[in-house]
């Protein structure tokens, strides 16, 4: 099962095998003009709602757009302030948690 509710904060998967749904983690904006460090609109690199299914390619997509980091606390902490959200997705039915 997956549910995306932004509204509520609501990113879930239960799909851990990622058969069905392999994404981990949903980004949200503020304002799509807002630009980034490489001096482009984040509309032009990223879409609101856009899900990532591993680390790295959020990471690198991030990286082609300025914010370089090495772990995703890394870069929470470059978007402080940018309106800019990576969300993860959990499984709050999970025994493993």
């Amino acid at each position: 099962m997956q549910s995306i509710e932004p509204g509520c904060c609501t990113y879930i998967n239960t799909d851990h095998s990622g058969q069905y749904f392999p994404d981990h983690y949903a980004v949200s904006i503020e304002d799509e003009a807002f630009l980034t460090p490489a001096g482009i609109p984040v509309s032009e690199k990223l879409e609101y709602g856009e899900l990532f299914t591993t680390d790295a390619a959020l990471l690198e997509r991030f990286a082609e757009m300025g914010y370089p980091a090495d772990t995703l606390e890394i870069l929470d902490t470059l978007l402080e302030d940018t309106g800019i959200e990576v969300h993860r997705f959990e499984d709050p039915y999970s025994l493993n948690d």
